[in-house]
C-alpha cells in the first residue's frame, strides 16, 4: 500500500519572493543534505554555518555538547 500526502501551497504573494539554497557534503560515508527556504534575501552565510556545524559534529561524535 502506498501512502499519499497532499501538499497545499501557500497563496501566491507577489510582494514576497522565496529563495532556496541547497547544500550537500559528506564526511566519510555520511552524506549531509540541507535545503533551506526563506523569504528573500536568504542568509547564505548562516545556512553555510549550520552545515559546517553539522559536519563538525559528524567528524567528532561525542564532543559536541
Amino acid at each position: 500500500m502506498i501512502a499519499k500526502t497532499r501538499v497545499a501551497l501557500p497563496p501566491k504573494d507577489d510582494d514576497r519572493d522565496i529563495e532556496a539554497m541547497f547544500c550537500t557534503a559528506h564526511v566519510g560515508d555520511v552524506l549531509v543534505t540541507v535545503t533551506a527556504r526563506a523569504v528573500a534575501p536568504i542568509d547564505a552565510r548562516s545556512v553555510a554555518g549550520l552545515v559546517r556545524e553539522q559536519l563538525d559534529r559528524i567528524e567528532a561524535p561525542g564532543k559536541a555538547v
